[in-house]
This record gives structure tokens, sequence and C-alpha cells, in this order.
């Protein structure tokens, strides 16, 4: 299986911090990348935001598109298990990832 793709036209690169944005169903998607550090394996990383809710991805992606589709790959889990009336918790959504 090849690289996972994202809806790259949906994210936008913020000039300012270089970090890669999308809307996504009622969710602000973020993708930034982490440098080495003295406890952590660099890479991108993904945060979602809704409202008062925020999940981030677990671990690091050596590749942004990846990070950015695991990202909507959450949100699409996330909003049909609320759609069911399953929450739904970035752990559960990435377990089932097919991008890792």
């Amino acid at each position: 299986m090849g690289h996972p793709h994202p809806s790259i036209s949906a994210w936008t690169r913020d000039e300012h911090d270089g970090d890669y944005r999308a809307l996504q169903q009622g969710w602000s998607l973020r993708v930034e990348w982490h440098g080495n550090g003295h406890a952590t394996r660099g890479g991108f990383h993904w945060l979602a935001r809704r409202d008062d809710e925020i999940h981030r991805g677990h671990e690091p992606f050596a590749e942004m598109e990846a990070a950015m589709a695991d990202a909507e790959h959450f949100v699409r889990v996330h909003e049909a298990r609320r759609a069911a009336g399953i929450g739904a918790r970035a752990e559960d959504a990435s377990a089932g990832s097919p991008f890792r």
C-alpha cells in the first residue's frame, strides 16, 4: 500500500509560523514540525480542535502528508462515532489509522 494522501487543497500554510492548517467538519486541524528533543523524536505532529475539545496524534510522522492524512482520518472516525452516539478519542481514532 502506498503512502496516504490528504486533501491537500484543504490545507494552507501559515506564512508566519510555517504550520499547515485546515478546517474540516467544524474541526480546526493543524500540522506542525517538532524537532528532536531530549525525550522526543522529531517529526510532524497534528492537533485537532473544536470548541473546548482538543485531540492530538500519538506519535510524530516522518512525512507531513501522513500527519495531515491521519488528522483527517481522526475527524472522519470521530464524526462517525459521534453520529452513532459513541465517544471518540484521538488514540481510538488513530489506532485504526491506515497511515501508520
